[in-house]
C-alpha cells in the first residue's frame, strides 16, 4: 500500500514506476505483478498511519518501507502485539538496512554430541526477538562505540531527519541537504551517548547519492 504521488524525484530510483504524475503503488502494480502472475496484489492507497491494529492482524506478515520512524515504530508495535511478523528496511545512497521482528523463532542448531567432538546432533532453541522501537532506544555509550556498526549510527540520523524535515535528502539540493544532515548528525550523535567522530562528512554525502535508472 502507498498513498503518496510519484514525483520525478522518486523515479530515480524505481524499477517499476512509469513516468507519470500517478498514485505510486498504482503505477508499479502491473510491473510487480509480473515477477509472480500466481500473487493476488491489492491496491490500498489510504494513509498507512491510519491504519488499525485490527487491519495488520489479518496478515501472517508485515513489510514496511520508506515511512517515518515513528509510523515504523507504530506498526511493530501492533504487529507484536498481534503475533505478525514484522520486516522493514529502506536505502539511502549507496546505504541502506532492514529489520525483522519475528516474536519468537525457533531454529535448529548443530552442536557437538556429548565428549565425542566428532559427532553432531541438531539442538532447537528459540531466539526472542525485539521490536523496533527498544531496540533503537538504546544508548550506544562510550563502551560499545567500537563496538557499533556505523550503519547503525547513520539509521538513526536519517530516521532523525525524516522525522525533523518530514523527508529524506533530496539530491536536487544536496549541498544544502548536507548541511541539514550535519546538523541532525550532532544531534544523533548526543542523544546516543556516541563519539563525535563516529560517521564522517564523506559517509554522509554517500547517502545523498541515490542511483538512477531510466
Amino acid at each position: 500500500m502507498k498513498h503518496q504521488l510519484v514525483l520525478q524525484t522518486p523515479l530515480h530510483n524505481s524499477l517499476f514506476r512509469a513516468v507519470n504524475l500517478v498514485k505510486g503503488a498504482k503505477a508499479s502494480k502491473a510491473a510487480i505483478q509480473e515477477l509472480n502472475p500466481n500473487v493476488h496484489i491489492e491496491i490500498d492507497s489510504e494513509h498507512i498511519s491510519s491504519k488499525p491494529a485490527s487491519f495488520f492482524s489479518q496478515f501472517t506478515a508485515v513489510f514496511a518501507t520508506d515511512c517515518p520512524l515513528s509510523v515504523l515504530i507504530r506498526i511493530n508495535k501492533m504487529c507484536h502485539e498481534n503475533k505478525v511478523h514484522f520486516y522493514c528496511g529502506d536505502t539511502w545512497g549507496f546505504y541502506g538496512y532492514s529489520f525483522l521482528d519475528l516474536l519468537k523463532h525457533t531454529y535448529a542448531k548443530i552442536v557437538p554430541k556429548g565428549s565425542k567432538t566428532e559427532t553432531e546432533e541438531a539442538v532447537l532453541d528459540v531466539l526472542d526477538y525485539c521490536p523496533l522501537g527498544p531496540a533503537l532506544g538504546v544508548k550506544v555509550g562510550a563502551g560499545l562505540n567500537r563496538k557499533i556498526n556505523k550503519v547503525y549510527i547513520l539509521l538513526n540520523i536519517m530516521n532523525n531527519f525524516r522525522e525533523m524535515h518530514n523527508h529524506l535528502p533530496s539530491p536536487e539540493n544536496r549541498e544544502s541537504e548536507l548541511q541539514l544532515l550535519k546538523s541532525v548528525r550532532s544531534f544523533t550523535l548526543q542523544n546516543l551517548c556516541c563519539e563525535d567522530n563516529k560517521v564522517g562528512d564523506e559517509m554522509l554525502r554517500c547517502s545523498c547519492i541515490w542511483l538512477c535508472l531510466w
